[in-house]
């Protein structure tokens, strides 16, 4: 075979890819939405040539442009300690997200109240989330590329000043767009069919 791109690592091993393996059949960058799209989900719409099965499709993205939205607070805990850390803002808009069917549901963050610790929404970590949302499709004619930051909240049920009685409860929130992922980029690849 003389044509291709020969891939090579570091020890010489080496593979050519051609058409036969994957065919690039769209790439870019592109803009997520800045709202809400079909009824509550949320995600960017790539049209592809023609109707693919989804296992021979191969979807790359990556986020270009993202922010966290968490406001970093600091005090002395129970015990005399001080303490920092980061906490959902209530001046921006979260979701959380049914993976199963792709619905979003606003979640309310908490507004810091120091006397009730239920209402401060610790962000563990926050970080941008890209792929490709499926939703058991077997065929499809366009690609739905979900993009967000995500944070895992830890949710204290206490409402009181004790930490002994806290029973923390984690979960996974999202921002979006310019409060999330604004831009990203994105590759799809197709095994052996030609357009």
């Amino acid at each position: 075979m003389s044509y291709g791109i020969r891939v090579i690592d570091i020890f010489g091993n080496s593979c050519k890819m051609t058409s036969d393996i994957g065919t690039i059949i769209s790439s870019g960058r592109v803009t997520m939405p800045s709202g809400l799209v079909d009824t509550n989900k949320y995600y960017t719409t790539i049209n592809l040539p023609d109707m693919i099965p989804v296992a021979s499709l191969a979807v790359f993205a990556t986020p270009v442009k993202w922010t966290a939205r968490t406001i970093r607070q600091s005090g002395e805990n129970y015990f005399g300690y001080a303490w920092q850390a980061n906490f959902l803002n209530n001046a921006y808009s979260y979701y959380t997200k049914d993976l199963s069917t792709g619905i979003l549901t606003t979640h309310t963050a908490g507004n810091r109240t120091l006397s009730n610790q239920s209402t401060w929404h610790h962000s563990i970590t926050a970080f941008p989330l890209v792929y490709w949302e499926q939703l058991g499709a077997t065929s499809v004619n366009n690609i739905k590329i979900f993009a967000a930051t995500c944070y895992c909240v830890n949710i204290s049920s206490n409402t009181g000043y004790n930490p002994a009685d806290t029973y923390p409860t984690n979960s996974f929130v999202y921002s979006l767009y310019t409060d999330g992922v604004e831009t990203i980029d994105y590759t799809i690849i197709t095994k052996k069919y030609n357009y």
